[in-house]
């Protein structure tokens, strides 16, 4: 399988993501083995430009593109909260393999109130086949979010399929 670069010839968007959140962690050096994702919603990726670039733990966030980043070294992470952290890749250039594994979409489930507002709606992952059981296991737990919501208050929500 193809790996994606990080190179200084990357182009990057002009407009990078505003960070705000307050960081709760500090620095971590994370271990060889981990495995990280990332989600661009700007399209696909070429290669990565050697900036520092947020990830995700467990699972991809947003709906886009979806990248796994596997550390093969020990890496330096600022930890932002329980579920993110971020990496300088100009840190991580040698230490990191990167992979397009698939992308994620706004899904056809739907938690609606007893008013008809729309409260929750799931993501469906669409994974290559060599990572084919991450997307079955975040698409199982898209399901099972959505209806945990509604059991929560069964007179109050139920679930819609929707396009």
């Amino acid at each position: 399988m193809k790996t994606i670069p990080i190179s200084y010839k990357a182009e990057k968007p002009q407009r990078r993501a505003f960070w705000g959140e307050e960081i709760k962690g500090g620095e971590q050096i994370l271990p060889a083995g981990t495995q990280l994702f990332h989600v661009s919603v700007l399209g696909k990726i070429k290669a990565f430009a050697p900036v520092t670039t947020c990830f995700s733990l467990n699972r991809p966030v947003l709906p886009g593109h979806i990248y796994l980043f596997r550390l093969l070294e020990p890496v330096k992470a600022i930890v932002v909260d329980e579920t993110e952290v971020r990496i300088d890749l100009e840190d991580a250039i040698g230490k990191i393999e990167i992979y397009y594994i698939g992308y994620s979409k706004p899904g056809n489930l739907w938690v609606i109130d007893k008013y008809g507002r729309s409260v929750w709606r799931n993501k469906e992952y669409k994974i290559i086949p060599e990572f084919a059981e991450l997307g079955r296991l975040w698409n199982k737990e898209e399901k099972e979010r959505i209806e945990n919501i509604a059991k929560k208050r069964p007179d109050f929500y139920h679930i819609e399929k929707r396009k």
